[in-house]
């Protein structure tokens, strides 16, 4: 049965050469919510504070991996520090030592000299280091980053999604408006610096929002992303999206660049419309375009635990084709409403581990309550009933063939609907629950009573079926045929190569065929701020490409034929450029 959710100390001081140093900002992140995050912009913290007159901080957390960040104030010259893989099982004390760096400053000014507000000046290092930093541009237009020696990508970005989003004139002479601008500086920083932004001449797109019955929809919210190409990936790492929301009229307007973008406009929570997404919008010129969005029916419902109202619970509607998906979320009264088109649907219902009761596993906790999921038909208007309950443990390890434990491994479970699992029928979005193996390889998920697949990794086609009753269940998984494959990138002087692109693919196809798709062995990822990087693949020959940011001091790699048949760890070089 749940139990309290046991909770431990994490706690420190940040100093600067021995001296205390107070009103720093200390965020703490899930490690896992970091990991699976793609760009700069993550995931809330799951707790914030403010270091006190002594530079003292503290926390009580439940048991996990955490990732802390610590922000000085952006009127100092400190540069920002984070404590990655922070595991607490007990007590623990984190103390940090702050460094000084540069200063970057300057302005931000549209092409005709107008200064902008309400937006951000980005900042993602090449070499040595990833780091990464945002300062908010002021009222005049200006802004001062603090950035370790080194040399950086810069970009700015607009930040405020107000509805009312024509051109709005702040004080100091600066204008607001939301922009999306692809363009990004390169900057080689040794000692303090100045750097101007101007944006290029951006086109304007404007919009209308309107039911069926030609009704004003107002409060939506309006998302552009641009569609970049492979060698733009770092236009993904530093976010350079934007949104907006449509006014009392159901209009927006926001600025882009010439390109091609992706358009999501939605609706607020309470509303029984639902969204809508376009892709491949080519924006040439200025555009007016007019929305309709349907009106579905209106899907409310009540979660609860032990007969009390259950909040922040995750609610995820997909209909039974996978080509529709809508999410909501539990309010502090355990009530959630959506509105979807009439069809089928598989709901499912999880508690947020956060607000969770927990069990205690061989030391570690977990959270106790299973997910709950139920197909509906919907015709009308619906009212429905969630009541969580405790679950049932469904536990084990994964191992390899030669019993090695697989650390970090996604566990997932699908429903049974009998029949098989592959990566082309495959639907991530029917999961219902996931976990991931520790360093030992465990893992644990409470279930309710029913049929399901396991499925390890993306391994679908050894999907693993297994009955979950009353008792608890261990599942021991020997996974065969996936490898883990490791590197470390330094260059020819010995220098580490953080943000350098791996890409893989199966030997012998064209690397201009292949399909994106998340289920097939191929894909990218980044080393990390060490120079490392990983992958777990089927067994097979591939082609790895090392491709290391653009502007940095090295050369791009090839392993064009690589046989995969176990385990491997290396150490790849990357030559530098110009070494005549």
């Amino acid at each position: 049965m749940p139990e309290k959710q046991t909770t431990h100390a994490l706690q420190g001081h940040v100093k600067h050469q021995g001296l205390p140093v107070s009103g720093v900002t200390v965020r703490v992140f899930s490690a896992y919510a970091v990991a699976m995050s793609s760009s700069m912009r993550s995931d809330p913290p799951i707790a914030e504070a403010t270091t006190g007159s002594k530079g003292e901080y503290s926390f009580q957390l439940p048991t996990g991996n955490y990732v802390v960040e610590f922000i000085p104030s952006s009127r100092t010259r400190f540069l920002k520090e984070r404590a990655s893989d922070v595991e607490l099982y007990n007590n623990v004390t984190c103390n940090i030592a702050l460094t000084t760096g540069q200063l970057l400053t300057g302005s931000v000014t549209t092409n005709n000299g107008k200064k902008l507000k309400d937006s951000q000046v980005v900042a993602l290092g090449i070499e040595p280091t990833p780091y990464s930093a945002t300062s908010p541009i002021a009222q005049d237009g200006t802004f001062t980053l603090v950035l370790p020696r080194g040399k950086f990508h810069i970009a700015s970005r607009h930040e405020s999604d107000d509805a009312g989003n024509a051109e709005f004139k702040g004080e100091n002479g600066s204008f607001s408006y939301p922009y999306i601008c692809t363009q990004v500086q390169v900057v080689d920083l040794v000692v303090d610096g100045e750097l101007d932004l101007t944006l290029p001449e951006l086109v304007l797109f404007k919009g209308e929002i309107h039911d069926v019955f030609g009704q004003p929809i107002h409060g939506a919210t309006i998302k552009f992303h641009p569609i970049i190409s492979s060698d733009q990936i770092v236009v993904r790492e530093l976010s350079l999206n934007a949104q907006c929301k449509s006014d009392l009229d159901g209009c927006f307007k926001i600025w882009l660049e010439q390109g091609t973008y992706e358009l999501e406009i939605i609706p607020v929570a309470s509303a029984t419309h639902f969204g809508l997404k376009e892709t491949n919008i080519r924006v040439q010129s200025d555009i007016s375009r007019k929305f309709v969005l349907e009106e579905g029916h209106k899907l409310q419902g009540l979660v609860t635990f032990e007969d009390e109202p259950l909040g922040s619970c995750f609610v995820h509607v997909q209909d039974v084709d996978g080509n529709k998906e809508f999410m909501a979320k539990s309010d502090e009264e355990g009530k959630f409403q959506l509105g979807v088109p009439r069809g089928d649907y598989k709901i499912v219902v999880v508690a947020n581990p956060k607000s969770a009761p927990t069990v205690t596993i061989d030391g570690a906790e977990h959270a106790g309550i299973a997910p709950w999921a139920k197909i509906i038909t919907v015709e009308g208007d619906m009212k429905i009933p969630v009541d969580l309950r405790s679950g049932t443990a469904l536990r084990g390890r994964v191992r390899d063939d030669s019993g090695q434990a697989r650390a970090g491994m996604k566990i997932s479970v699908f429903p049974d609907n009998k029949k098989a699992l592959n990566a082309e029928t495959a639907n991530w979005n029917l999961a219902i629950a996931h976990s991931v193996t520790d360093a030992d390889g465990r893992y644990s998920i409470f279930l309710s009573p029913d049929s399901y697949l396991i499925v390890v990794h993306k391994d679908f086609e050894n999907a693993t079926r297994i009955e979950v009753a009353a008792e608890p269940v261990n599942l021991d998984i020997t996974w065969h045929g996936w490898c883990q494959i490791k590197f470390e990138v330094v260059g020819d002087d010995g220098a580490r190569v953080p943000r350098c692109k791996m890409e893989y693919y199966p030997y012998g196809e064209r690397e201009e065929d292949l399909a994106e798709s998340a289920n097939l062995p191929r894909g990218y990822v980044l080393t990390d701020e060490d120079g490392r990087c990983q992958v777990t693949i089927p067994q097979g020959v591939y082609t790895f490409k090392f491709n290391p940011p653009s502007s940095g001091s090295y050369e791009p790699k090839d392993i064009r034929q690589l046989s995969i048949s176990s385990d491997i760890s290396r150490k790849l070089v990357l030559g530098l450029k110009n070494r005549s």
